[in-house]
């Protein structure tokens, strides 16, 4: 029985949580255009680096080449920028910033 109701519980705090991510994402990101308006210069520098566009949410863009991976994040009031990949001459490369 005790069981169920932390169950239940536990379900209501991650529905709250979703819902004020995603009225915080609305607020933020999607009144502004979308992370391809919102962030257009960042993503136009990186795509002429030679990464293309892989996949775009309400939240996150993800840009790829042949030996890079970027990932555009907002999460809570910030940005986060991840780069993971392989350099021949440096070998496995992998950074993180954010900006908020």
């Amino acid at each position: 029985m005790w069981w169920i109701i932390g169950i239940l519980v536990v379900g209501f705090i991650i529905y709250k949580v979703n819902k004020n991510h995603k009225e915080h994402v609305n607020a933020h990101v999607s009144n502004f255009g979308g992370m391809m308006v919102k962030y257009g210069i960042l993503i136009g520098y990186l795509e002429s680096g030679g990464v293309q566009v892989q996949k775009v949410s309400k939240d996150s863009v993800i840009l790829a080449s042949n030996s890079m991976n970027w990932t555009l994040d907002y999460v809570g009031f910030n940005l986060e920028v991840r780069m993971k990949g392989f350099m021949p001459m440096l070998g496995n490369v992998n950074k993180k910033w954010i900006f908020s």
